[in-house]
């Protein structure tokens, strides 16, 4: 009897018709950088539309205080900063953590990472994401 219940059931599971009215044609490809440098420009590769940053974390060891910002300069040429979350011990700095940034077609984001006198600090930068188009 337990064999015929799980015979019917599955045999009434694959006339089940599935819609997706969901499916998205927008191609998502997934990206990961890990490097180290104290400057880094990031625009959508050929062939995309859009970078989205979704992880971007700076690692900085430093005696002085860095500074750490994104500025994405837009289509019209004006600049946006962002400033990431910072989390710090007493040689060691953190900035940035889960994030949501887009980057359009002739857009470009750049990474800087400095000392407050703008000395360049090269530091460890992961950032993830995905492109699309």
């Amino acid at each position: 009897m337990l064999l015929g219940v799980v015979f019917f059931s599955c045999k009434a599971a694959r006339k089940a018709e599935v819609k997706n009215d969901t499916v998205s044609k927008e191609v998502q490809v997934p990206f990961k950088m890990d490097t180290i440098t104290a400057k880094l420009e990031l625009a959508p590769p050929e062939g995309f539309n859009t970078t989205v940053i979704e992880i971007m974390q700076v690692y900085v060891v430093s005696k002085e205080e860095p500074a750490v910002g994104l500025t994405i300069t837009d289509l019209k040429g004006e600049n946006v900063l962002h400033r990431l979350p910072q989390y710090s011990n007493s040689e060691s700095y953190s900035f940035g953590g889960g994030v949501y940034y887009e980057v359009h077609k002739g857009e470009k984001a750049l990474l800087t990472i400095n000392t407050f006198d703008q000395k360049p600090i090269p530091s460890r930068v992961i950032i993830s994401g995905f492109y699309k188009k």
